[in-house]
């Protein structure tokens, strides 16, 4: 695939959600807007939500469209050169899975709070 030199990386956020209060929509937005001021072109899957009305009050409202969110929040991993994982990405299967398909891609990996790289023992 072909990409313009001159652009932004692009970096998708991946982290928990379920479990916590309002979807952890806070820490996707706080990695989102640390990411931006270094550079980076974001995807959040918090922002992605948002657009078709979920706005992290209802885990069920979320988990009703789970099926949907998969297949696009993978189809946006595939247009990026980096992930950046949130603390407690370990304890999400939905995280995981989006490592794994950033591992196979060959994706740079993150950590969202630094947007440095992530240790390999946090892989």
């Amino acid at each position: 695939i072909w990409r313009n030199r001159m652009s932004k990386p692009t970096c998708y956020i991946a982290g928990p959600m379920r479990g916590y209060v309002n979807l952890n929509y806070d820490a996707f937005d706080h990695a989102e807007l640390l990411g931006g001021s270094i550079g980076y072109r974001i995807i959040s899957p918090a922002n992605l939500d948002r657009a078709v009305g979920i706005d992290g009050s209802s885990e069920s409202e979320a988990m009703a469209c789970q099926k949907e969110f998969v297949l696009r929040d993978i189809a946006a991993i595939l247009s990026c050169s980096h992930i950046a994982m949130l603390p407690g990405h370990t304890k999400s299967i939905g995280a995981s899975a989006e490592l794994a398909v950033a591992r196979w891609l060959g994706l740079t990996i993150l950590t969202a709070t630094t947007f440095l790289p992530l240790e390999p023992h946090h892989v």
